[in-house]
């Protein structure tokens, strides 16, 4: 997959994350928060495995408060890191998207900011596929990320 250049943007406080997503402090990792951008702004949000990402929620007045003044829209991207890549959940309500199970355009910030994290190693190239989960409504609402 070929993408433009990523651009770093700021940090977030963690507990804020944790707010907007329906978490607790023992659900992350002590890892910043980040905006990430190669295209479609993200900011990354690492949990300590797939659980936490399953049970997250977006509460969208949360949402308005991390925005604060940013101007340009984004999505938040929460993620467990797993022995293959990445299990994931991506919320962009600005675009008209409630939830999203896989960003293609997200893919290479992750990688990037998994390996600036030290939470994976070795060649990264995306594998598509992975194995989409439905809630009762049949909505997809996460799906395993493959770095091979």
């Amino acid at each position: 997959m070929r993408m433009p250049p990523i651009r770093e943007g700021r940090c977030y406080d963690p507990s804020l994350c944790e707010q907007v997503l329906g978490l607790e402090k023992e659900d992350l990792l002590p890892i910043k928060p980040q905006l990430l951008n190669a295209g479609n702004p993200t900011v990354f949000v690492a949990a300590k495995d797939k659980a936490v990402v399953d049970r997250a929620w977006l509460d969208l007045a949360g949402f308005r408060a991390l925005k604060g003044e940013e101007s340009e829209s984004f999505c938040v991207f929460l993620f467990a890191p797993t022995p293959e890549g990445a299990y994931s959940r991506m919320f962009a309500p600005e675009y008209g998207i409630a939830e999203d199970p896989a960003t293609g355009s997200s893919t290479g910030p992750l990688a990037v900011y998994m390996i600036r994290h030290g939470l994976l190693s070795g060649r990264h190239d995306t594998e598509p596929g992975g194995s989409n989960l439905r809630n009762s409504n049949g909505i997809a609402h996460a799906t395993e990320i493959r770095f091979r």
